[in-house]
């Protein structure tokens, strides 16, 4: 999408037009298209986080747009089928894949924990 693009440069000082060669309406596909070097893309670093942990995609740059610049992310159901449990499980589910997500995301931006100290052993 042109626009949140033309965001993405700007937040980084730099004044340009856009012009996609290819535009998606599905992140999945979008995301799909990247890991293939059909190109690049803006996402969410959660919807990126299995792939940037396994390599398959990277990250080009600190600039990152604010969650109120990006596209915002809904669980959305019929009311009547909030109690339902297979919709109570698929919940849960997601919240944990966010959740480690996140937790994975935190531990990379605190870098690489100090390596442990060997016991030296005792001199006689």
């Amino acid at each position: 999408d042109a626009p949140v693009w033309e965001s993405w440069f700007a937040l980084a000082g730099v004044k340009c037009r856009v012009n996609p060669v290819a535009s998606f309406n599905d992140a999945g596909l979008m995301l799909q298209a990247a890991e293939q070097d059909l190109g690049l893309a803006l996402a969410r670093e959660l919807l990126v986080a299995d792939a940037l942990r396994d390599g398959r995609l990277m990250r080009l740059s600190p600039v990152a747009l604010s969650k109120d610049q990006a596209y915002a992310l809904w669980f959305a159901y019929p009311t009547g089928l909030r109690d339902w449990p297979p919709l109570r499980a698929l919940r849960k589910w997601l919240l944990d894949e966010l959740e480690r997500s996140e937790r994975w995301l935190r531990e990379r931006d605190a870098g690489p924990a100090a390596p442990k100290k060997r016991p030296r052993a005792a001199s006689r």
